[in-house]
């Protein structure tokens, strides 16, 4: 699963991940931020509750976000 913020503004690119990862249903998707301010600001953007880590990718502007599993 993969959600792109690559073209909005920080605002939205924020309001679009919080409201993306509060249904996501999977155990990791890939971020794409772009090499611009929403990658530089993303890391702040995750709760620890929820996300187990954070895997910058090696192509640059992209992120792998790993969940804990749901207690469901």
């Amino acid at each position: 699963m993969k959600l792109d913020l690559h073209g909005y503004t920080v605002h939205d690119a924020w309001q679009k991940y919080q409201d993306f990862i509060s249904h996501v249903d999977a155990k990791s998707v890939v971020v794409v931020t772009g090499q611009g301010q929403i990658e530089q600001e993303f890391l702040r953007w995750n709760h620890p509750s929820r996300v187990r880590e954070i895997q910058k990718l090696p192509s640059r502007g992209a992120f792998r976000i790993m969940f804990y599993k749901s207690r469901s």
